[in-house]
């Protein structure tokens, strides 16, 4: 790991994704404020009550612990939207405790299931354990989604080098090698794989703004591995690093760009692709992971509260990697694989860009 400051950026670097991990899991946060990457979203009363923290009003604040408390004892973790208003007076009935008050607050803010489910989507998991788990371990449900993914949408494929040869049987003969008496007189092709003298490196920037779905993120992330994996399986050699770029957006108080980068695959690492289905795919590695790694570096006056905007648009990412690497980015997130595809192939440099089908 190496960390350091400079031309108004604060960066981190991680070798691997288990360092990474490490570094998240085992160092203790410096912020003093509210923590969103360890947030648990195990059940909607533990939600609910952990929001009451935005009220003022002290007597509200009770009533709506009592209502979170009830709806727990009612034994519904997961109450439904249809029948949420229903299941909460229900709960509170035998408490007598402002209960046309508490329905109308819920009702007018995001304390409903809907805003539970959405912030269950954002984070990509319900607790920390399960986000670390993912990060180091991989996304099965994820490759699976990939495998699937590619049976509706045709991948990327590399163009084959096809190479001309002589042997005892092809496709037509080759007279002037027939009549010279050579017994491997007819013309073949056959496929060898492309080697290439060079490492391609790659940086993925797969960040999102906050509206984009996991759906959305999930299609650009699946045309990124597709293209790793057609270039690895061509013979390819590639080297992916994983970068995330913010800045602070409090206007009173301007502060340092923030850049997280870690080492995705080595050249000569083959692919392991749950765990690039999870750094790729997954809302988890930047909503959990890389929002853990802010919260241990003192830069909470900056960006505490919102973690700063996250940097989608390429031009203020490039500055921060080597010019010689390719960087691809997710962005504002795809409504389907095939516009991702189209888009990832956008951003090849045209060598490349040539040999990629799709």
């Amino acid at each position: 790991m190496n960390q350091g400051e400079g031309n108004g950026t604060i960066w981190i670097d991680f070798d691997s994704t288990t360092e990474m991990v490490d570094f998240c899991d085992r160092a203790e946060p410096v912020w003093s404020g509210g923590q969103s990457s360890r947030r648990s979203m195990t059940s909607f009363p533990d939600w609910f009550e952990s929001k009451l923290f935005a009220f003022s009003d002290r007597e509200l604040v009770v009533a709506l612990r009592t209502a979170a408390n009830a709806v727990r004892q009612t034994d519904m973790p997961f109450i439904q939207q249809r029948t949420f208003d229903r299941d909460l007076r229900t709960a509170l009935r035998p408490t007598k405790f402002l209960e046309d008050k508490i329905i109308e607050l819920v009702r007018e803010t995001e304390l409903g299931p809907a805003g539970f489910f959405r912030e269950l989507e954002f984070l990509g998991t319900r607790t920390w354990a399960e986000a670390v788990d993912l990060a180091r371990y991989g996304w099965r449900e994820g490759r699976e989604k990939l495998f699937s993914l590619s049976l509706k949408h045709p991948p990327f494929a590399i163009e084959p080098v096809r190479q001309a040869m002589l042997d005892y049987a092809g496709f037509m003969p080759d007279i002037p090698e027939y009549l010279s008496g050579n017994p491997e007189h007819m013309r073949d092709e056959r496929i060898i794989m492309r080697q290439s003298g060079n490492i391609f490196r790659f940086h993925l920037s797969a960040q999102v703004n906050a509206n984009v779905s996991a759906k959305q993120l999930e299609n650009g992330g699946a045309a990124v591995v597709s293209l790793i994996d057609a270039m690895e399986a061509s013979g390819c050699r590639i080297e992916l690093n994983w970068i995330a770029v913010s800045e602070a957006t409090k206007a009173a108080l301007p502060g340092p760009s923030l850049i997280v980068r870690v080492r995705l695959k080595e050249a000569d690492q083959p692919l392991d692709m749950d765990r690039l289905a999870f750094w790729c795919m997954h809302p988890g590695a930047t909503r959990r992971m890389e929002f853990a790694v802010d919260e241990r570096l003192d830069v909470e006056k900056w960006y505490g509260g919102n973690y700063g905007r996250a940097i989608t648009d390429p031009v203020g990412i490039r500055q921060h990697i080597p010019e010689d690497e390719i960087l691809l980015t997710i962005g504002a997130g795809f409504p389907s694989v095939d516009s991702a595809l189209a888009h990832i192939k956008s951003q090849l440099p045209k060598d490349i860009g040539e040999l990629v089908d799709c």
